[in-house]
């Protein structure tokens, strides 16, 4: 089949949620079909990411969107009444581009990568139409709103009404629509219930994730907890502020050679600020390879209060044999049991006691440790979870 492919960012590299899925998305269609990809782009490292994606056999036109345009076209939307996030990622010219795409290529599929993209197309007459929503993102502002102060709060709410509204009018244009978890498709369809709307979960790479790691470079001689992510979004922000301030200091009483890292770049001030080696706080920012922080790490804490989807984060560090303590809200895309394949623990005290747990019990660690691997290896199988697009595409 021939399919057309359109992803808000650049489906490469697979180094952060959305652009871990969009990546595994595009390459399971790409090995089966002949795949278009457009998106916009707004940075150099997506340039470069465009050209490594072309020079591995990918077809791909993009449309680079300057700060100001970008700017504009939040403005536009938000005096029409539209989503702003609509206008974070419009571009005319790209539009443009998809539109005679269509009409000399004559797809026999389309797959919409975010709900921000399906805007481009409206227009298209493309005989089989699938959606990813991937996270319900009019609910993801919603949360934003309740962690945020006014103005950004007001900002938030109004954005995650006019989303929701868009969300919903995507229902009747589409064959398929996809969320990551079912949980946000319970969300989705709770008032407009539709066989339409259906759940594929994501993978993890087993190949890197289940061989030994013996050999990696221990980073730290002492136990560390850990904490990745992009750490410039909101709910990553607050999640290690929080976790710095109210439970690590309480943790060091009791362990005191512990130390905490945070990895992930783009760190804001308020992350940076936190980078304390005389209290055994490490912000590393950007890290080339990730793996040293995994593999030696003796718990990963998942302390998210703000949380959408599916936590790739918490799948990783499962796959890499490390016990997780997770708030619930982490892990409530995941399908896993607490105290089978996690710890959960929401407050403060819980996560001191929780943590404490993991690191004075090593039967117990082991035993989180088996589970989730095996709980990962039995769910978590790119190829068997993005088969249902053989389904969909051939229905």
């Amino acid at each position: 089949m021939k399919i057309l492919f359109l992803s808000h960012r650049v489906p490469f590299p697979p180094n952060k949620g959305d652009k871990i899925r969009s990546f595994h998305i595009l390459k399971y269609l790409h090995e089966r079909h002949d795949v278009y990809v457009a998106c916009p782009v707004d940075n150099k490292d997506d340039l470069n990411s465009v050209k490594e994606l072309q020079n591995n056999g990918y077809k791909i036109d993009y449309e680079f969107i300057p700060s100001r345009s970008r700017y504009l076209n939040v403005a536009k939307r938000g005096l029409s009444g539209s989503p702003l996030s609509i206008g974070n990622f419009w571009s005319n010219r790209l539009s443009t581009r998809i539109k005679s795409l269509v009409l000399s290529e004559k797809f026999d599929a389309l797959f919409v990568f975010s709900s921000t993209m399906a805007e481009y197309a409206k227009e298209l007459d493309i005989p089989v139409r699938i959606i990813d929503f991937c996270d319900l993102d009019s609910a993801k502002f919603e949360q934003f709103s309740d962690f945020t102060s006014a103005p950004k709060s007001w900002l938030y709410k109004i954005e995650g009404k006019r989303l929701a509204k868009y969300e919903q009018s995507l229902l009747p244009k589409y064959d398929h629509i996809l969320f990551i978890s079912p949980e946000e498709k319970r969300l989705y369809t709770e008032n407009n219930s539709s066989e339409k709307v259906k759940t594929m979960s994501n993978g993890v790479v087993f190949e890197n994730a289940f061989d030994d790691n013996s050999h990696v470079e221990k980073l730290a001689l002492s136990p560390y907890i850990l904490f990745t992510g992009v750490m410039n979004y909101l709910p990553n922000v607050d999640a290690a502020k929080w976790f710095a301030e109210n439970v690590f200091l309480d943790l060091k009483k009791l362990f005191p050679t512990l130390s905490f890292y945070i990895v992930g770049k783009d760190p804001v001030a308020s992350v940076r600020e936190l980078h304390n080696p005389n209290n055994d706080i490490h912000v590393t920012g950007f890290v080339k390879n990730i793996e040293p922080y995994l593999v030696h790490a003796s718990a990963f804490v998942a302390p998210l209060r703000i949380a959408r989807g599916m936590q790739t984060k918490i799948l990783e560090a499962m796959a890499y044999n490390i016990p997780v303590v997770s708030s619930r809200a982490s892990m409530r895309g995941l399908g896993a049991t607490e105290e089978q394949h996690v710890l959960a623990a929401d407050e403060s005290y819980e996560f001191v006691r929780q943590i404490s747990r993991v690191l004075s019990n090593e039967p117990l660690a082991n035993r989180l440790r088996a589970n989730a691997r095996d709980f990962i290896k039995e769910n978590f199988d790119w190829d068997t979870n993005l088969g249902l697009l053989d389904d969909l595409l051939e229905g």
